[in-house]
């Protein structure tokens, strides 16, 4: 197994180095996500194209063959494979959570998904290449939620979900440290810092009024291709 001394920030703010491939194995099947109700127009296109709609379907989503190599079938790779296959749809979840503007389960799934990995798969997860495509896969994915959430700035939210949204936002960096208070700190350092970044440009969008956020701006674009990318960051 790889130490995670390898795992840097700068995998999460540039799309530079492809990870070193560090194990092999077979896939295998995890649990589903929910049901979507609410599409931003390039995730209705893809839906209208092929039924539901996935973040596996973006173009430049990871695959974790990119980690794997040519080890063979070791152990590590198929715990690899399982949890990727789990996360994959963990991140389905969330991304139909926003959709559905569930954002009390958004945070129920962040903190169960982390919390219910054990053993090998909560091992392999620590391993640089491992960590570093759950690290791209994450900035895609809120990508991915603020193109959704971008597309509903005319449209009418409940003053619920407004305010679930507001407290996920000014959350988003305890929840992933309660979420991740049992794993390394290489791995957990990036994962925290991207979702703070997160949380902090839904609090600045024009989607959440002024009573709620006083220094509304409008959603950021690409957290992944332009904010992590900006030497001011």
């Amino acid at each position: 197994m790889a130490s995670s001394s390898g795992l840097q920030t700068a995998s999460v703010r540039r799309r530079s180095a492809q990870p070193e491939p560090v194990f092999s194995g077979a896939p295998t099947q995890g649990p589903a996500g929910n049901v979507a109700t609410q599409y931003s127009p390039s995730q209705q296109a893809a839906t209208q194209a092929g039924g539901s709609y996935s973040i596996r379907q973006l173009p430049t989503f990871p695959k974790i063959e990119e980690a794997l190599g040519n080890a063979g079938a070791s152990p590590q790779g198929v715990a690899a494979r399982e949890v990727w296959r789990w996360f994959e749809d963990h991140l389905d979840a969330l991304l139909e959570s926003t959709r559905a503007l569930r954002f009390d389960q958004f945070e129920m799934h962040l903190r169960s998904f982390w919390s219910n990995l054990s053993g090998d798969h909560r091992e392999v997860v620590h391993a640089p290449a491992v960590a570093g495509l759950m690290a791209k896969a994450d900035a895609l994915l809120y990508d991915e939620i603020l193109e959704t959430l971008r597309s509903r700035i005319l449209a009418p939210i409940p003053t619920h979900a407004l305010a679930t949204l507001r407290g996920l936002a000014d959350q988003m960096e305890k929840i992933l440290l309660v979420a991740l208070a049992n794993y390394g700190s290489t791995f957990v350092e990036p994962k925290v810092e991207l979702g703070a970044r997160f949380g902090h440009l839904v609090c600045e969008s024009a989607l959440l009024p002024a009573p709620l956020c006083p220094c509304a701006a409008p959603l950021g674009s690409s957290i992944f291709c332009c904010n992590f990318n900006a030497d001011d960051h």
